[in-house]
């Protein structure tokens, strides 16, 4: 599985800590699958989208979140949240984004402050607070790159520190060509780096052709290698590749295999992303809408279905 990290901003350390401990309520200093599901939910994400998250933070996989796997966690959640793609594997914004916080139902403003603004200086001393009590309310000012709202007459403005949820969006989906399915949303391309664009994907698939020595839609072990090989990739991890595209295994590659094999040895060897121990969830997925509806996939270990843990059945994949 990719190796992604994240290590929050000065202005948002005390947040991510005071939603650490909001989460474990076990005080173990380490989050687990039912302290998760409880917490994880309060952002409103759908129950697959918080699977992938875990999935992504709980890397190396031990079922257990601890500080630094809970940040790149949240991380991934305020991506989400905000329908943006992390810039690489250190899940960075998007150049000349500012990105509102990531915000969970009941607890983020309201058992815990909303972290500033960055850059922005703290709250004035109280006597400068007591002298700008009789002056007029001002009007709020828009924040994390919100559109202004106007004010409202019958309801006081939000307190300082007060965060207003902001109202619901679809992500804008990846283009469509030919009348196939949406390959992948924003707020999935958040979470995983090794999405494949329609762009790439198409790019690889127009080397097919050159590798295709049979005819017979496939390329196999030996004209890959001369082509792999040429990454300067270690054989191993050319091995690991390749059994990645491969499945079902036929010890040969199709068209869309090959892409994937490609985009891969691409990640690696020019993005210097590291090489994932599985499939990444974003190939995974054009692989799965290739092959047709997706048979159901069992909940990562550590994160169960909300349903399941309340004693319902669990919610349909």
């Amino acid at each position: 599985m990719a190796s992604v990290s994240y290590t929050p901003a000065p202005h948002e350390q005390a947040y991510y800590e005071a939603l650490f401990q909001a989460a474990d309520i076990a005080r173990t200093g380490n989050i687990g699958g039912a302290e998760a599901v409880g917490f994880f939910t309060k952002s409103k994400l759908a129950v697959d989208t918080l699977k992938n998250i875990w999935t992504l933070a709980d890397q190396p996989s031990n079922s257990f979140l601890d500080r630094r796997k809970f940040a790149v966690a949240i991380r991934l959640i305020q991506l989400s949240q905000n329908g943006v793609k992390a810039n690489g594997a250190q899940l960075g914004a998007p150049p000349g984004v500012q990105l509102r916080p990531a915000f969970f139902e009941g607890v983020s403003g309201v058992s815990i402050p909303m972290p500033p603004p960055p850059g922005a200086a703290g709250p004035p001393p109280p006597q400068q607070q007591q002298q700008q009590q009789p002056a007029p309310p001002p009007t709020p000012q828009p924040q994390y790159g919100q559109p202004p709202q106007q004010p409202q007459q019958q309801a006081p403005p939000p307190a300082q520190g007060q965060y207003q949820p902001p109202s619901p969006r679809t992500p804008p989906m990846a283009p469509q060509q030919g009348g196939q399915p949406p390959v992948m949303s924003n707020a999935l391309t958040a979470q995983d780096p090794y999405v494949m664009t329609p762009q790439e994907q198409a790019r690889y698939e127009a080397l097919f052709p050159q590798y295709e020595s049979k005819g017979d839609g496939y390329v196999y072990g030996a004209e890959a290698v001369g082509l792999f090989s040429k990454s300067g990739i270690p054989q191993d991890q050319l091995g690991k590749i390749w059994n990645m595209a491969d499945q079902p295994v036929d010890n040969r590659l199709d068209k869309l295999e090959f892409a994937i094999a490609m985009h891969l040895i691409v990640c690696v060897s020019k993005k210097n992303m590291p090489l994932p121990d599985a499939l990444p969830f974003g190939l995974k997925t054009l692989k799965q809408q290739a092959a047709g509806p997706p048979a159901p996939e069992p909940a990562p270990a550590g994160f169960p279905d909300p349903g399941a843990m309340a004693g319902g059945p669990p919610p349909a994949m």
